[in-house]
């Protein structure tokens, strides 16, 4: 398993539901890659990634419920466009007591079920911290099957 300190992870964008599939067909296009579907509409959301390409595409499904009311507050509110950019780190606990010495307001954690559709590929623990540029920045310790991040 291998992993990014001091070093973006993943960019997600934030979609309208109906724009959703032409977004992840441009940025398909774009990037050359493959999207995988998260079907995540228990929590209130669907998703593309490619955890190859640390790029991803997040919408909220279905009417605004506790699960899923951020998601649409963020796109009344901002619109489409750049929703997070995770920033990898070696030791979350330890980032987030340094954020926190600093001032910085650290949410609580977020990380993958054992059952979750990437867990064969990706082990991941998040916490998000704060907007900057209008745009939400989270630590992510993640760490990556050998198999699924190339490096040149």
């Amino acid at each position: 398993m291998k992993g990014f300190s001091r070093h973006v992870d993943h960019i997600n964008w934030i979609s309208r539901p109906e724009n959703l599939h032409a977004n992840v067909t441009r940025l398909e296009a774009l990037t050359g890659l493959k999207m995988q579907h998260l079907d995540l509409t228990a929590f209130g959301f669907e998703m593309y990634m490619s955890w190859e390409g640390g790029v991803g595409v997040i919408a909220p499904t279905g009417e605004p419920s506790p699960s899923n009311q951020h998601l649409h507050d963020w796109l009344d509110e901002r619109g489409e466009g750049v929703r997070s950019v995770i920033f990898g780190v070696a030791d979350i606990e330890s980032e987030t007591d340094r954020l926190t010495a600093l001032g910085f307001a650290v949410g609580k954690e977020l990380n993958d079920a054992p059952g979750s559709p990437w867990h064969d590929k990706v082990s991941i623990r998040e916490r998000p911290v704060t907007a900057i540029m209008n745009t939400a920045f989270t630590l992510g310790q993640i760490f990556y099957s050998d198999d699924v991040v190339k490096v040149l």
